[in-house]
């Protein structure tokens, strides 16, 4: 795949005992940030707390990029993108075998 393919960055899973890597595409390819597991209650399922690189970073980069230039290159205002990619919670149902599409 080259750069105009590119959609993103995958999540991974480690098997400990193995050492194997697998992309978890379940998430999506939203190039995330900061993955936590937590305990859902039920022996069935599995919980992650997810969120990605962009949203609420405490500061405006808009009036710098707005003095480099005062649009963007389709003409519109910049904004400011603050909790623009809120933090979303994956619930899994556990016990389906992991299949290669290759």
């Amino acid at each position: 795949m080259d750069a105009n393919g590119f959609v993103g960055l995958s999540a991974h899973a480690v098997n400990m005992a193995t050492k194997e890597l697998f992309a978890v595409g379940a998430f999506g390819m939203g190039g995330y940030e900061k993955i936590v597991e937590f305990n859902c209650g039920s022996t069935d399922h599995v919980c992650f707390a997810i969120s990605g690189y962009n949203g609420n970073f405490g500061y405006s980069s808009v009036a710098r990029k707005q003095a480099v230039t005062p649009t963007r290159a389709d003409g519109t205002a910049w904004a400011w993108p603050q909790d623009i990619v809120p933090a979303r919670v994956y619930i899994g149902v556990k016990g389906y075998e992991v299949r290669s599409l290759g």
